[in-house]
């Protein structure tokens, strides 16, 4: 613990601070865990292919927290950078080479930039988000005598989907770090890390209920924005463009319920690799003046409120943030049944499931919603009362702040006992 202020600091240490949900989790543990015992700062180090795409650094300052940005911009080398990735794309070996090259830089430069940054300043904790610095930061942590923290980002099946080596890089390095904290169920970890169930902390997800702001029809500004005023249903689906989030799934099931919805409109906020082929699909679909691409937003109520039902395409997660943000606006949900432990939808109770990929089932859903606006409020009520009351992010950060506070006091009858 810092001697100067009282306060327990620490550093996180995360690849890039680019709109996303790890992103958000972070900056929500830097903005709503109890300033006057914890002191943060934030360590980003990555590559940015493009730089249009919604940063949290600016975010972060604003609320008085320091970030230090070793982000590198290749946005300007797009040309070469896209016949790069299409090159290394044409095979698995390629692909993961190119993976593997470039995260073995970043490794290089974050270790140098974090033995600096720990010789300048004292921290209590390095806590770090993200896969691709779980080795250098963890080590730079470990032989620096602080205690690591690691958040989880995501289940093995997502994991195993983009980066196959992560569990195994667990299972060998673990020992680089102190806590593991997790939303995912401790049995991944357990049985597929070998991490020792001691060293497992589980967050429930959750999002600040506080923030959630119905905007009124007559002051929604998309409506006007997007020609939105005589469109029904108004669909939403919000994430990445990756094809682990599924939206090409929406898009289908959109195309087979124009004829019987006119004025159906589909909305998928967000940016991201594979952005172009969702507007190809579009194309190819015939669905131009139907499905709306409006990139990255942050006046994301406008579309909550003016949602009529909420699609969670993706093909592994369960729950994830974009869908409990649905939930607590009061949207009915359908989402792709993945079999996921971290499911929190109850068919026919606070959201519907379909089988996962399937476009067909995943439009008769939609249709009957629609059909019905008594199941589909009572979907959205129930859905609206289940995240209020089992899913606030501020349990989730007095966690946080009990692993901190436990971390540091375990640390400190360790080095007495020695």
């Amino acid at each position: 613990m810092s001697k100067s202020s009282g306060k327990i600091k620490i550093l996180h240490v995360v690849e890039y601070l680019s709109g996303g949900g790890v992103e958000e989790w972070l900056k929500n543990i830097c903005i709503l865990c109890d300033r006057n015992s914890f002191s943060f700062k934030v360590y980003s180090c990555g590559f940015i292919y493009d730089s249009g795409l919604f940063n949290y650094a600016e975010e972060l300052r604003k609320s008085g927290i320091e970030v230090i940005s070793r982000e590198i911009n290749l946005s300007g080398q797009n040309n070469r950078t896209t016949a790069f990735k299409n090159i290394t794309d044409s095979s698995g070996f390629l692909k993961q080479s190119r993976r593997f090259l470039m995260t073995f830089l970043l490794c290089l430069i974050a270790s140098w930039d974090l033995l600096f940054i720990l010789r300048r300043e004292k921290f209590d904790i390095i806590h770090i988000h993200m896969y691709r610095l779980f080795i250098p930061a963890g080590l730079i942590g470990k032989l620096s005598g602080k205690t690591v923290v690691y958040t989880v980002p995501g289940l093995k099946s997502q994991l195993d989907s983009y980066q196959p080596s992560i569990y195994w890089i667990y299972r060998h390095f673990n020992y680089l770090v102190d806590i593991f904290a997790t939303g995912v169920p401790k049995e991944e970890l357990i049985n597929h890390a070998n991490v020792a169930e001691s060293k497992i902390r589980y967050l429930k997800p959750g999002v600040d209920v506080t923030k959630v702001s119905i905007v009124k029809r007559e002051n929604n500004p998309v409506i006007s924005e997007f020609n939105l005023g005589s469109s029904f249903p108004v669909l939403l689906s919000v994430g990445r463009m990756d094809t682990e989030k599924g939206h090409a799934y929406s898009i289908r099931a959109a195309k087979s319920l124009i004829t019987r919805f006119p004025g159906l409109k589909l909305i998928i906020p967000g940016d991201g690799p594979d952005m172009e082929k969702m507007r190809s699909l579009v194309s190819e679909l015939g669905l131009g003046d139907n499905v709306i691409f409006p990139g990255f937003r942050i006046d994301i109520e406008n579309f909550h409120s003016l949602a009529d039902v909420y699609l969670r395409t993706s093909v592994f997660e369960g729950a994830n943030m974009a869908s409990i943000w649905a939930m607590a606006y009061g949207k009915a949900v359908i989402g792709f049944d993945t079999k996921s432990c971290t499911e929190i939808l109850t068919n026919n109770e606070n959201g519907i499931l379909v089988p996962s990929k399937d476009a067909g089932k995943l439009a008769e859903a939609i249709g009957m919603l629609c059909d019905d606006k008594d199941t589909r409020e009572r979907i959205g009520k129930n859905a609206r009362e289940l995240i209020n009351n089992n899913y606030n992010i501020i349990d989730s950060m007095h966690t946080y702040e009990d692993i901190y506070k436990s971390s540091v006091k375990n640390k400190k009858t360790a080095v007495k006992q020695c």
